[in-house]
Formats: C-alpha cells, sequence, structure tokens
C-alpha cells in the first residue's frame, strides 16, 4: 500500500511522537512504553485514498480493536465512518502533516486491519484514529506508539495482531474539556491537543500518588474517580497526584518536551512526548524493572 498525505488533518490534528531516552512510546499495548526505531519510507509511494481497505499483498498487516480510551470498551461508532491509519511520525515532525502509510476503516465491532504497511520506520509508528473524512465531528483524531521492536522482523505478510488503538470521541472530549476547564485550565483537548497517559505499576493498574513534569508544560492535570465536583478536582481543590486511576492530561503540550514522572517507590524512564493543536497522543508509563 502506498504512502498518503492526511492533508485535511495537517494544520488542526497533526501531532507529534519522539524517541526519548532511546525509546518511542509503545502506547496502544500493555507493555511499558520503551523500544527503539528507524526511517525507512517508500519513495516510489502514491496515493491513497483516507479509508482504503488495504489491499492483501506485499507489506505486513497490523490488527486490533480501537478501544475507548477511558471505558476500555470496544469503539463501535453508529454516527458514520472512523478509520484507522498508520503513521510515519517523522515526516509529520519534519512537516507538520501526517503521512500515512496505509488505513483501513473500522468494522462494526470496532476491529480494523490495515494491510500493506511497506516501510518500518526507525522512530516507530503512529496508530491515529480519526473520522475517514476528517471532519472531526464522531472521533477527535487519537493518536497512539507502536515499537518499532515489534515490526522490525515483520515480512510480507507477516500481521501483528492485537494492537489497542486508542479512541476519544467527541462527547467524550468535551466532556473532559469542561472538567479541564472547571479545575482553570485555559487549553483543551478539542483545540489545543493534549499528552494523555496512565502511570502503571508492574501489574498494569494505575498508581497513586505520582506526578509528572515537564519542561515548558503548561498545568498537568490528574484524573479521579470522584466526578460530581469535576474529574480533575477534590472537594474544590485541582488533584496535584494521581489516584488509583494513574490518569494525567497535560492540555496543549508543547511538542518535544521532555515527560519526568515521580513517585516514592517505583522509578520510571523519561520521555519525550508532545501533541499539536487537537490531537490528542496515548502513553501508557510503566515503571522501570
Amino acid at each position: 500500500m502506498k504512502r498518503s498525505r492526511l492533508v485535511a488533518i495537517t494544520s488542526a490534528a497533526a501531532f507529534l511522537l519522539l524517541a526519548s531516552a532511546g525509546a518511542c512510546g509503545d502506547s496502544g499495548e500493555d507493555t511499558d512504553a520503551t523500544g527503539e526505531t528507524t526511517a525507512e519510507t517508500d519513495p516510489s509511494a502514491g496515493p491513497m485514498t483516507m479509508g482504503e481497505t488495504g489491499m492483501m499483498g506485499p507489506g505486513f498487516a497490523i490488527s486490533g480493536t480501537a478501544v475507548d480510551l477511558f471505558t476500555g470498551e470496544p469503539y463501535m461508532s453508529a454516527a458514520g465512518s472512523v478509520c484507522v491509519s498508520i503513521v510515519d511520525p517523522v515526516p509529520t515532525m519534519e512537516q507538520g502533516e501526517a503521512v500515512a502509510l496505509a488505513s483501513t476503516e473500522l468494522m462494526p465491532d470496532g476491529k480494523f486491519m490495515v494491510t500493506g504497511i511497506m516501510s518500518k520506520p526507525e522512530f516507530g509508528l503512529v496508530i491515529l484514529v480519526h473520522d475517514c473524512d476528517n471532519s472531526g465531528t464522531i472521533v477527535s483524531p487519537s493518536a497512539s506508539g507502536m515499537r518499532p521492536i515489534r515490526y522490525m522482523d515483520l515480512a510480507d505478510g507477516d500481521e501483528l495482531p492485537e494492537h489497542k488503538a486508542w479512541v476519544l470521541d467527541v462527547d467524550t472530549v468535551a466532556g473532559t474539556d469542561m472538567g479541564l476547564m472547571m479545575a482553570g485550565s485555559t487549553a483543551t483537548i478539542a483545540t489545543d491537543g493534549a499528552v494523555i497517559g496512565y502511570i502503571r505499576d508492574m501489574n498494569k493498574g494505575g498508581v497513586p500518588g505520582a506526578s509528572i513534569s515537564c519542561g515548558g508544560c503548561p498545568t498537568v492535570y490528574y484524573g479521579d474517580d470522584f466526578h460530581e465536583d469535576g474529574i480533575f478536582q477534590t472537594m474544590g481543590a485541582v488533584n496535584t497526584e494521581t489516584s488509583s486511576t494513574g490518569l494525567f492530561i497535560v492540555p496543549g503540550a508543547p511538542a518535544a518536551s521532555e515527560y519526568t514522572v515521580t513517585h516514592p517507590d517505583l522509578n520510571f524512564m523519561t520521555y519525550t512526548l508532545g501533541a499539536l493543536p487537537g490531537t490528542s497522543l496515548t502513553v501508557l508509563i510503566d515503571p522501570e524493572m
């Protein structure tokens, strides 16, 4: 499958996923966010229509399920066509334009299979869930990373199965943005984009009592289980660390910022991440072994 430019996503929903400590976030899997990468794109690649189902043939495939980021349930759209695109982050970083290596439309049960992926970028792949027409009326463009170690050895016709592609629908984004504004944020996911993550323990459960910082970051907001006073507040006070959910959100996260997690008992790597306007980047942060 030839690569194509997602022109409609360029200005309002481009994103950035960068290597950190020699690693690229693998935020679509129940693994740590570590790994390595290399960028090989096909210079002879031609255009591909958004929403076109990948054709069987040369290249490898990625299959899995689109999953709601906050509920963990398979995402099944009743409102229209939602697509999954496999994106090379390097041209996005250099040109501010998302470059799709291949795309497909979600099945009614939330399953997908993207085939004909010809390139194996050394800085990882990004899985982008978005409206097939890029209108942003069904889902907010939602990105997650895949480590290169997971696909570098795949041959033509091989399939990498059971990948989770994280989804944020527009209603969820609107509700989350309302909670952010209640907590004092002047930036929103819909307008400014965000890094959204879960800080986890060795068993992949949320870690309470953790905080995260990054150079040049605006305020980091931490979600909790009690939402009557807003997801990011407790008794009127803005949360300053993770709850048992491990959830944090950085609305308006600047590109190429270094993220450091602090916790009294667990050690975490440092990550370089970022998001540009209109797109969320999901990362799962696990402790070092």
